[in-house]
């Protein structure tokens, strides 16, 4: 079950980044407002596995 969870993770991942980063380069022009969303997303993916780990 978690290899499956892990696998929709990284599809939705693939689909989403680029057009996230393509967002936040138009919306803020800098460098850095992109490598602070994935720096949350991230952070969310670990968290999410610790929660996931854990039951």
């Amino acid at each position: 079950m978690g290899f499956g969870i892990l696998n929709t993770c990284l599809n939705i991942r693939i689909v989403v980044g680029p057009l996230l980063v393509g967002l936040v380069i138009d919306l803020a022009y800098s460098k850095i407002a992109i490598f602070s969303v994935m720096m949350v997303f991230a952070i969310a993916s670990t968290l999410l596995g610790f929660v996931l780990k854990s039951k």
